[in-house]
């Protein structure tokens, strides 16, 4: 690889150090919220790229460290370019995926691994419950019609949410008189059932009370495109390609919001997360549905690259770590297909809490073994697909693939446990649980007809107290 000048290249690899390293504190100054949050994941993610980038082109004229993974191997730009542009991607991608899938409208919110919840809290939660069913009965908002006499109205961009222009700029917060929004499912033979309350904050970038402490969270969204928001909360469009609004004003996120639901749930009556499959979802494909089959590809293409590498190193035949090599790669590809295919299967899980758990397990074995499965192919590629001639060396490489065995094999345990011992992903059981949530509404439908709303609420809170303690 051809370089520059001794003192230049030291001169200009430190200069690019410094300005990776800088990049990141003075940017991130100037796009944090007024309370310290980041909601622009995608604009942090590409500036975090571009100053690892930076940065390890500084670290590459200081130190070489391309050709140190290639063992003092001559190494041409076009390597350096693809370790450098592979290596800022790496955390750059990481941060993305988990940033906005903590902020997705998914199971982020779980009571059991969160802190204790006090009796006070508890008791917050169960009379704010009773209060939110109590109002929905009295004011009529179980009849569709009567709610949108009320004043409620079909929202622009969402079908499912129906807002209160009136409630949501009025600057109360959490008053189950006076919700922000109602939520309605379809039912399938026609007609919408209220599934529940969303409230909102005053404002774009307030953080919501919690006198439930850990017990209900508020949560927001972030957007992948700026939307139009009237008052910056309530949106109404899409912002053009220039990123102006007709109405309102361009935001990248929600305002925190907050739910109670009328049907008992895993999760408590307080989750973030929608809380059943709606029917025109049964015939919707789901990118998660490939999970399963891109995890076989992954630990099958795995399993080999090791065994072939192994037998190669045992029978001293160099020739057939090339054959390891075309499978580690092929693995690599199939790892980081499972990743993706899997966080997509998560968001449309419903677990209870004890499968989340296992889940948590199982992500956490599975980023394990794709972080050793990368290393192990970026290893091997600065080496043009050879293994370690040194011996110190190859015995840390089949150490590394010995652990990445261990970590890709226990994913796929865990994996199995969440399916056959939890149910989670299992179609049917979806199904079943629909039935049983809408059955349960149905009751507070009946109740409401017998006019006794005191103990309709108290009936449908009593399989809360189980899964909020």
């Amino acid at each position: 690889m051809r370089s520059l000048p001794p003192g230049r290249s030291i001169r200009l690899g430190a200069a690019l150090l410094a300005a990776g390293l800088a990049i990141n504190p003075w940017v991130i100054q100037r796009i944090l919220t007024s309370d310290g949050r980041i909601d622009d994941f995608a604009r942090f993610a590409t500036i975090l790229f571009v100053s690892a980038a930076i940065a390890l082109a500084g670290l590459q004229l200081l130190l070489g460290w391309v050709e140190r993974l290639a063992f003092g191997r001559h190494v041409g730009w076009a390597r350096v370019v693809t370790f450098v542009c592979v290596g800022a991607a790496v955390p750059a991608g990481i941060y993305l995926r988990a940033a906005t899938f903590r902020a997705a409208h998914s199971h982020t919110h779980v009571v059991a691994g969160a802190d204790t919840v006090t009796p006070d809290q508890q008791l917050w939660a169960d009379q704010f419950y009773q209060r939110a069913l109590a109002a929905a009965l009295k004011h009529g908002w179980f009849d569709f019609k009567t709610a949108m006499a009320d004043g409620f109205q079909v929202d622009r961009v969402n079908r499912t949410h129906f807002p209160n222009l009136q409630n949501m700029f009025d600057g109360a917060v959490l008053d189950p008189e006076r919700p922000e929004w109602l939520i309605y499912n379809d039912l399938p033979d026609g007609g919408k059932i209220l599934m529940g309350f969303m409230f909102f904050t005053n404002k774009l970038e307030d953080v919501g009370p919690t006198p439930a402490g850990a017990l209900a969270q508020w949560h927001f969204h972030p957007f992948a495109q700026p939307r139009c928001a009237v008052n910056g909360i309530w949106s109404v469009s899409w912002a053009d390609d220039r990123g102006r609004c007709a109405e309102g004003i361009p935001v990248m996120r929600s305002p925190e919001m907050f739910h109670v639901w009328f049907i008992d749930h895993p999760l408590g009556r307080f989750s973030e997360m929608d809380l059943v499959p709606e029917y025109w979802q049964d015939d919707r494909f789901q990118l998660g549905s490939l999970h399963p089959i891109s995890v076989h590809f992954a630990i099958a293409l795995f399993v080999i690259a090791v065994l072939v590498d192994l037998a190669a190193f045992a029978m001293r035949r160099r020739e057939y770590h090339r054959v390891a090599w075309v499978n580690l790669a092929l693995a690599a590809c199939g790892a980081i297909a499972a990743v993706v295919l899997g966080y997509s299967a998560e968001l449309a899980l419903r677990p209870t809490h004890e499968a989340h758990q296992t889940l948590d397990v199982h992500k956490q074995m599975a980023l394990v073994g794709l972080g050793i499965i990368l290393v192990l192919w970026a290893w091997r590629y600065a080496l043009r697909g050879e293994f370690p001639r040194r011996a110190s060396a190859a015995v840390l490489y089949i150490i590394l693939s010995v652990a990445g065995l261990g970590a890709i094999g226990g994913a796929g345990y865990y994996g199995g446990e969440m399916v056959y011992q939890h149910g989670a992903g299992v179609r049917a059981l979806d199904q079943f649980l629909r039935a049983r949530y809408w059955t349960q509404v149905r009751e507070v439908y009946n109740q409401r007809a017998t006019g006794d709303v005191e103990r309709a609420a108290i009936a449908t809170t009593s399989g809360a107290a189980h899964h909020t303690h």
